[in-house]
């Protein structure tokens, strides 16, 4: 029996209450969740709170606290601009919305062998994939009839992908490590015809649905009905968490079923995850977070300089939490370049890894978490100033900001291109006496306060309290959607009303603002557009033309994204 869509949404809302439930007594050790609802949450479409979900369409910012969507990580970026990361040209990270982010869009737990089912799940043969509101009648993984409803997007350094309606997930953009998930190394959306219902839906093994994503330089991962972490894409580092460093879902059969979840212990099943240039992070279950990949800065946070999940001895219940000091959980992370920060049940704000920029808000250059005494409560919160707490986080290549109780920015870290939005050049955090109440809010313009915010490598976007969105920072391939490559926020005159909106023309109201790299999407109801740099089609267009960085390519000149 086919559902009506009617029918079929009501089921979705059903188990995104349920999937809520569950999270929230995960993170705050409830005893019990059958039967627990979750109002509004925290992530929801127009929630001014500490949300999560600012990468999908679920939640105006990033940065939850509670929520289960991937925090979108920070940035970093290739090519021809100056992310301030000297690893080579695997060590950049990119943008996707807390980061923090997670999403209101949860299902109800289930295992594959869970003996529940309803009409839906009845009619629905083992390995059949359903794709979008409608079945995939010839199971090729392509959509036969009907509209695909973006909840979520997630943007990496050269690919984007987005979470449907359907709890099915569509990434474009490049492919070369398998970043999309199609089982090869080709681009997408680069060309005509390759968007819309040609584009294939990634298969995340035998009745397996997505509740939440998260993505970075070259790989992508996604948060599962049932708790689980998968990940694709390059793994030169461990990244993905599958005990190898073998890049996953560049060749056939590497994804659906071949492709293992991350393995986080015994009994334990995540909340939200984050994906940062070379490593990732998941919020599990009681408020711990684990990291894997990368180790060299000591952005996993476990006192060495050492890499984890390239080996299966590495992970599992072996692979320590994050000590977050006496008493403390988190409430919501991120992953930047080569750096990770947590947002705590208190409202403060911890950050460890590499601080060449002092991106870790701690007065110096030095790292943290490299060494032995240096996490826990040897670990300094960040000085956001007197009495002000944190509602979410998002991380850029080298530089953080967070969203304030009161609706103010702060952000510190690499200000080369202007984007921590204080009129100049010069770095935060970095020198003694820079933070805390010395440390300027970004100026969003008179009256206006923010509900959501997003880093790229080198930029930062805001999602203001009208529904509006201003970016700043580094502008070399239009990703401030202002119609020129200007830099803004690196000299004075440049920030608060001297600071226009982007244009995103006549469309539905704005509810998500996610940063890639070097570009950033808008979800616009159950719309999306995308601007900025598109060497390998990252918005989604059908060309390689960048968007945003000439007159006339923003407001209704600009292109809905076709699902």
């Amino acid at each position: 029996m086919r559902m009506s869509r009617e029918s079929r949404l009501e089921r979705i809302d059903r188990r995104r209450t349920a999937w809520l439930a569950l999270a929230a007594c995960a993170l705050y050790a409830c005893s019990a969740f059958e039967g627990l609802r979750i109002g509004p949450s925290d992530a929801g479409t127009g929630s001014d709170g500490p949300s999560t979900g600012g990468t999908g369409g679920v939640g105006p910012s990033t940065g939850g606290t509670g929520g289960v969507g991937p925090f979108n990580a920070g940035t970093g970026g290739v090519g021809p601009f100056d992310t301030g990361i000297s690893d080579g040209p695997s060590d950049v990270g990119t943008g996707g919305e807390t980061r923090t982010d997670s999403s209101s869009d949860g299902f109800t737990v289930r295992d594959s062998g869970d003996a529940e089912s309803d009409d839906a799940d009845a009619n629905v043969d083992a390995g059949a994939i359903e794709v979008c509101n409608n079945v995939d009648d010839d199971a090729d993984r392509l959509v036969d009839e009907g509209v695909c409803v973006p909840t979520q997007v997630v943007g990496g350094n050269d690919h984007t992908c987005a979470l449907l309606d359907h709890a099915q997930i569509k990434c474009w953009g490049d492919g070369s490590s398998g970043q999309l998930g199609l089982g090869d190394d080709s681009v997408r959306g680069n060309g005509l015809a390759e968007m819309g219902k040609n584009l294939p839906v990634v298969d995340l093994g035998t009745r397996r649905t997505a509740i939440a994503l998260a993505a970075d330089y070259r790989h992508t991962c996604a948060l599962l009905d049932h708790g689980q972490v998968k990940c694709w894409g390059y793994n030169g580092s461990g990244q993905l968490g599958i005990g190898d460093t073998v890049d996953r879902g560049n060749l056939q059969g590497q994804m659906g079923d071949y492709l293992p979840p991350v393995n986080l212990g015994t009994g334990r099943v995540a909340g939200a995850i984050a994906a940062g240039s070379l490593h990732t992070c998941a919020l599990l279950d009681g408020g711990q977070v684990k990291c894997w990949g990368h180790g060299g800065y000591g952005q996993l946070g476990l006192g060495d300089g050492t890499s984890r999940g390239g080996t299966a001895a590495s992970m599992g219940d072996n692979l320590p939490a994050i000590n977050l000091g006496t008493g403390r959980t988190a409430t919501a992370i991120d992953a930047g370049g080569a750096h990770t920060c947590a947002l705590l049940d208190n409202g403060q704000v911890k950050c460890w890894g590499k601080n060449d920029f002092g991106q870790l808000g701690l007065g110096d250059t030095s790292n943290r978490g490299d060494n032995a005494g240096e996490i826990g409560d040897a670990l300094p919160a960040v000085s956001l100033g007197a009495g002000r707490t944190a509602k979410a986080i998002d991380l850029g290549a080298s530089h953080t900001c967070a969203l304030l109780d009161n609706g103010q920015v702060k952000c510190w870290g690499n200000n080369g291109g202007g984007q921590l939005g204080l009129g100049d050049t010069n770095h935060r955090g970095d020198n003694a006496g820079e933070m805390g109440d010395a440390l300027p809010p970004v100026s969003l313009g008179s009256e206006r306060t923010a509900i959501g915010i997003q880093t790229g490598a080198s930029h930062t976007c805001a999602l203001l309290d009208n529904r509006q969105v201003k970016c700043w920072g580094a502008n070399f391939a239009g990703p401030l959607g202002l119609g020129d490559r200007e830099h803004r926020g690196d000299n004075s005159g440049e920030m608060g009303d001297d600071l226009p909106a982007v244009d995103l023309g006549i469309a539905p109201p704005l509810t998500a603002i996610v940063a890639g790299a070097f570009h950033n999407c808008a979800l616009l109801g159950n719309k999306v557009k995308c601007w900025g740099y598109n060497p390998n089609g990252q918005l989604g267009l059908g060309d390689t033309q960048n968007r945003g960085d000439n007159a006339d390519e923003m407001g209704d000149k600009l292109p809905f994204v076709s699902f």
